[in-house]
């Protein structure tokens, strides 16, 4: 119809296409998304007459998907929907969320807008996650991440608390005055060279804990 009528337009059935190798290398050429700017960027007449727009059913036999034909990286293709890390924690931290119970409280209230994403850790790894302190911007650094004091310094440490028993200890850590790099679990932390808590604490036998001097009455 097209020699007929003289414009030249040939039926899709009659035309010669190049091989499917070398129609999905040109179209990885372009760093399309998604099918839909495939679909865009043939209808704005830029599309090689010998390369279809139905790709997946010219080449069906050879067709692997739309993300194999135009090359989409499938990680690149989900963060694409989410903002950058930098810009997501910035919106983040001023949220002024405490610790990880209030974030995912937040996560689950509907509140979240769809471009911060839920889970983080899985999203920005390799790309700037460094723990939920800094993603909070709470300053609060994982247990499994923190450098603490040698076991020694951390007992001689102890010992000068005059503390008797591990209860004591536990409140005394509560109270917001032990260092950051002596460890709220010791006998955890230390496993290798622990020894109990009356070591610690300098409690054993032998060496019972310095009495404080009774102050003055008037």
């Amino acid at each position: 119809m097209g020699d007929w009528l003289g414009t030249g337009t040939i039926a899709p059935n009659q035309r010669s296409y190049r091989s499917f190798s070398d129609a999905r290398n040109f179209a990885r050429s372009l760093k399309l998304p998604s099918h839909a700017d495939w679909k865009e960027f043939s209808k704005l007449g830029h599309k090689p007459l010998d390369i279809p727009v139905a790709v997946d059913r010219v080449y069906k036999s050879e067709w692997r998907g739309w993300i194999d034909f135009l090359g989409i990286d499938p990680k690149e293709r989900i963060r694409s929907k989410y903002r950058s890390f930098a810009s997501a924690r910035r919106f983040v931290r001023n949220l002024g969320i405490k610790n990880q119970f209030e974030w995912i409280a937040y996560v689950r209230s509907g509140n979240k807008p769809p471009d911060i994403p839920g889970q983080p850790h899985l999203l920005y790894k390799n790309l700037g996650w460094q723990g939920v302190g800094d993603w909070l911007g709470s300053g609060v650094i994982a247990n499994s991440k923190k450098k603490f004091r040698p076991f020694r310094e951390a007992r001689k440490f102890a010992h000068s608390l005059n503390l008797r028993t591990m209860a004591k200890w536990q409140i005394y850590s509560k109270s917001g005055k032990r260092p950051l790099d002596v460890p709220s679990a010791p006998d955890r932390t230390y496993h290798s060279e622990w020894r109990g808590w009356p070591d610690f604490l300098g409690t054993a036998k032998g060496k019972p804990v310095k009495k404080r001097p009774k102050k003055k009455r008037d």
